[in-house]
């Protein structure tokens, strides 16, 4: 099974690495590697309380929201938050409940150096609409505050967060990658070749500082290739054959820093290097 589906992974993972040779470049220089300035969430202000809670009103005149049933005009369980401007006894505000629950979210979810800022509805249905931006949050946090700004996906399905492109997990895997040199040009590349849409490759694209290539090498993930092989040939036959090459085959980044920037992989023992 692992020779039958050598060749037409190789020719497309040329294809992919021509294609990433010149969008990387690109990329690069519109400082999409650089990621940007973790922002802090702007200031949220919500009208209504967060779901699955119940609204009522205390003796004192305050509007809380509870956690649990309403009985005899109080909450039989815990008061979630109030949206009365000062409600005392230790009880957050709404919209402080909300900022706090939108920080996790977004320590959660997000892509920390490029898209930090968590931003969605506070019911979280299947329906709902949940990301990450560069920009902050608007004021009832369903959306960015700057529309035009970076931003992923949260998506509602564990094989879609592997397969897109735009899905906050696989952008927060590309800014966590271990690349050869920190100006790597990170991309994740999309499963165009099974039709199945498998997970999707994370690759570093860079030009080693040495001297030792005169144009820019093109690197990927193991762990991603693997979880490819793994899904294109359940036998683990592929990913078997390829693990034996990963230290020594430039084409994966620990082999490409040990070759192209460590000089610790000498060229009468690397593959896959250009002649």
């Amino acid at each position: 099974m692992a020779s039958s589906i050598h060749i037409p992974f190789i020719v497309w993972i040329l294809c992919v690495g021509i294609s990433a040779l010149v969008i990387g470049f690109c990329i690069r220089y519109l400082n999409t590697n650089e990621g940007f300035s973790n922002a802090s969430q702007s200031p949220i202000s919500i009208t209504t309380c967060p779901y699955s809670t119940a609204t009522y009103i205390t003796g004192s005149g305050s509007t809380n929201c509870c956690d649990g049933d309403i009985v005899d005009g109080k909450c039989n369980g815990t008061i979630a938050c109030s949206l009365s401007f000062n409600a005392g006894n230790g009880i957050l505000s709404c919209n402080d409940w909300v900022t706090q629950e939108w920080a996790k979210r977004s320590t959660t979810y997000c892509p920390k150096s490029s898209m930090p800022n968590y931003f969605g509805s506070i019911q979280r249905t299947q329906d709902s609409s949940q990301g990450c931006s560069a920009s902050p949050c608007s004021s009832d946090g369903t959306a960015p505050s700057n529309p035009s700004a970076p931003r992923c996906k949260i998506y509602q399905t564990s094989n879609d967060d592997y397969a897109k492109v735009d899905s906050c997990f696989n952008i927060k895997a590309r800014d966590a990658m271990a690349v050869p040199i920190p100006t790597a040009t990170k991309q994740v590349i999309e499963d165009t070749w099974s039709g199945k849409k498998y997970s999707a490759l994370l690759s570093a694209t860079y030009l080693p500082p040495n001297g030792s290539s005169m144009v820019p090498v093109t690197c990927y993930d193991w762990d991603r290739v693997s979880l490819f092989l793994n899904a294109i040939d359940t036998t683990g036959a592929s990913t078997a054959a390829y693990s034996k090459m990963k230290d020594v085959d430039v084409f994966f980044c620990g082999a490409s820093k040990a070759y192209y920037v460590d000089g610790t992989l000498t060229k009468a023992n690397a593959k896959g290097v250009r002649s």
